[in-house]
Order: structure tokens, then sequence, then C-alpha cells
């Protein structure tokens, strides 16, 4: 999902959580030819440019986020050297063999998943409950006495 964007994906949040999950599989339906059900196996990758993508929510289990370098920012030459790299079927087959050599037995996507990132810490706050964040406000911001002092 290119170009995404925070209100889209909180707004269908329940719908992408089925597609990542997938509780309702994808459903084929040829031409001509009675439809038929499939599981879906493709993995999803939401990209844009917000700071708050998805609704990541106090119990997720789905989201790995990350948060790009900005080395490359608005660099015409290296994103044009890159879109003729990746253009290259020989290029796709090194990616896609270096990928299936990792090996990932015992990885477990939800338990192992990377949650220390900066992004991710970030993404979770902004999606706390409004009655968290009020209170957060009110004893970390709002107070008249420091935090750990008795009023």
């Amino acid at each position: 999902m290119n170009e995404s964007n925070a209100t889209m994906n909180f707004t269908n949040g329940d719908r992408l959580k089925a597609l990542i999950t997938d509780e309702d599989g994808v459903k084929v339906n040829q031409k001509y030819v009675k439809h038929f059900n499939i599981r879906n196996l493709a993995g999803t990758i939401i990209a844009g440019n917000g700071r708050t993508l998805v609704n990541s929510g106090v119990t997720d289990r789905r989201f790995v986020i990350y948060e790009t370098g900005e080395q490359f920012i608005n660099d015409e030459n290296w994103f044009g050297k890159f879109t003729d790299y990746i253009d290259e079927p020989k290029n796709q087959k090194a990616i896609y063999d270096a990928l299936m050599n990792v090996d990932i037995t015992g990885f477990n996507l939800v338990k192992d998943r990377p949650t220390d990132t900066q992004a991710y810490q970030e993404s979770k706050e902004k999606c706390l409950p409004k009655y968290i964040n009020f209170f957060e406000w009110d004893i970390m911001e709002a107070a008249d006495f420091g935090v750990g002092s008795k009023p």
C-alpha cells in the first residue's frame, strides 16, 4: 500500500486487520468459472509519509513499524538508479534468492518482531485510548506538582 495515510487506514482498520490475519480469505471470481475462495498468503507492506499510518493499539500483534532514514529524500539520481536496478529480472531473482536464504526456523512473527524501534513506540503512543492520553497529560504536564512529589 504505497502513499498510504492514517485516515484511510484507521477508517478501514477492521478490513485491513482481516486482510493481514486472513479471516476472510480471497474470493477468486474468473469469468465463466464458478468462484472459489483461497487462503490469502500475501504479506502487506504499508508505506507512507505520515508519522502514524496504522492504529497499532494497545494489544496490537499485526504490525512491525519502521521509520526509514532520510539520506535519499528527493534524490532523483539515487531513485532513478534504484528503479533501473529493481526493474531487471536478474536483480529481482538475486533479491529473492537472498531473502529465501534467510533462516527463519523457530521465528515467531508475533513474539519475535521488533517492538523497540522509535517509530513503533511513537505509533503506539499516538494510538492509545483518549482517556490514557488525558491522564498522561493531566499527570505529566498540567499538574502543579512534579511527578513523584506529594501535592
